[in-house]
């Protein structure tokens, strides 16, 4: 991986173009500042020089030389600090330590003008001052001087080389160091999003369900977006899985149908292609109900009659054996306020159940409330041997039978339940007068 392609790597590559530029523009920040304060100790230090020469200096005399002169480097050959007295006659005044050398002369014009300059160039280089003096003799007149004092540059580089080796060694020691602790804070400020990756991947390989470690703030919002994208995908997934089972479920009794009208001496056409129409109709809605998991078309109605009809009469064929006893009260005014395949799953599972467990009678009725909270009642009871007490809320999950036979795999009244859930309905169940089980079943009608 390089480090384009990490997080990490990127910061680090910023701070380190970002410290070696500052650190660099410090550097030379801080060169010119020393370099200037060493040119200023300089200029003070032959400024001092050439006062003490003025100081020696007695223009009454005839001779210019200075007399008692402080500085012993002016009287050692080639010390490095120079001096030369000029006079307006031609008279000429050099320290000792010109001797076998020459000095590069500065004019100063104007009297009492202290000028500083730096002459020649590589090794011969010289820091100069010189200054005009005009001095008033007592027995009257004036005598004009040129002083001027020059010190080689040796020394001052030798001052810049050092400090510049001091100070990008110390720069260079403080941008290690800096690298070190960034660089640690970097990875440990990273150490979060690590764990959320890692949290990931054992997401990935099913070691987990979500992510539940303690982030930072920053992170907090990201972590509870997966979690609710996760959460969201698992829904899906369960809701696609329980569709599968649902599928299969509703088309047992189609198939059922078919199987009975086939295996008879006759074969009826119009039965053959009604149930092969309800087939169709049944994958459409699972389909659907599967993608929008939700309640049918808003405002749709659907008749209750003609699919309460259509119902007994497939159920009547495949438990013909059973010869059951149904009484219908439903109006034929009855409309159910919801899409017609969840109202066939709702009257579908609850008739079966009944068919299935009665001992040969089955109720069923439809009614409706008006008032503040208008509703309708489907009630569907059977003859059989009921539902315990304590066994009516497990019917309701999915792979849980009211019975111990063999056949079936416990999803009709969880289907049943998905449904109430989607209406906003209720859904009891209790003890019909028949002595089998009695299903109450409210729907909203707005």
């Amino acid at each position: 991986m390089s480090w384009p392609d990490s997080l990490q790597g990127r910061l680090m590559l910023t701070v380190l173009l970002a410290l070696a530029g500052f650190l660099g523009a410090t550097g030379l920040a801080l060169d010119k500042a020393f370099q200037a304060s060493a040119r200023s100790a300089v200029e003070d230090r032959l400024r001092g020089n050439l006062y003490a020469l003025l100081a020696a200096v007695d223009p009454e005399r005839g001779d210019i030389a200075p007399q008692n002169l402080q500085e012993p480097r002016f009287g050692r050959p080639q010390s490095g600090l120079y001096a030369r007295i000029t006079g307006e006659q031609g008279e000429r005044w050099n320290s000792l330590s010109l001797l076998g050398g020459d000095l590069v002369e500065q004019t100063a014009e104007q009297p009492g003008q202290l000028l500083f300059a730096e002459l020649g160039h590589g090794n011969g280089r010289l820091f100069s001052v010189a200054m005009a003096v005009i001095y008033e003799l007592t027995g009257g007149g004036e005598r004009h001087l040129r002083f001027q004092v020059a010190e080689s540059a040796r020394a001052y580089d030798e001052q810049i080389a050092d400090f510049r080796r001091n100070l990008w060694r110390w720069l260079g020691g403080s941008a290690l160091l800096l690298l070190v602790v960034l660089g640690t804070t970097v990875h440990w400020g990273l150490r979060p999003l690590r764990a959320v990756a890692e949290d990931v991947a054992a997401i990935e390989n099913g070691e987990r369900e979500r992510l539940e470690g303690h982030y930072p703030l920053e992170l907090r919002g990201l972590t509870r977006n997966l979690n609710g994208l996760l959460r969201h995908e698992q829904t899906r997934m369960e809701r696609y899985r329980n569709a599968l089972a649902d599928l299969a479920h509703s088309l047992k009794t189609p198939l059922a149908v078919l199987s009975g009208n086939v295996g008879s001496d006759q074969t009826d056409a119009g039965t053959v292609r009604d149930q092969v129409r309800h087939m169709s109709q049944i994958v459409e809605y699972q389909l659907q109900r599967a993608a929008t998991s939700g309640r049918g078309v808003p405002g749709k109605h659907t008749p209750v009659r003609p699919l309460l009809d259509k119902l007994l009469n497939s159920l009547g064929k495949v438990y013909a054996e059973r010869r059951v006893q149904v009484d219908v009260n439903v109006d034929a005014e009855a409309r159910f306020h919801g899409d017609e395949g969840d109202l066939m799953e709702l009257m579908g599972n609850l008739l079966d159940n009944a068919f299935k467990y009665g001992e040969g009678r089955v109720r069923v009725s439809w009614t409706e409330t008006e008032g503040l909270s208008p509703e309708a009642l489907l009630t569907v009871e059977d003859n059989g041997p009921g539902i315990e007490p304590q066994r009516r809320a497990g019917v309701l999950t999915r792979g849980v039978r009211a019975d111990s036979r063999g056949e079936g795999q416990g999803i009709g009244l969880a289907v049943v339940a998905d449904i109430v859930d989607a209406y906003r309905a209720n859904l009891r169940i209790s003890e019909s007068d028949l002595g089998g089980a009695r299903f109450l079943l409210h729907i909203p009608l707005n």
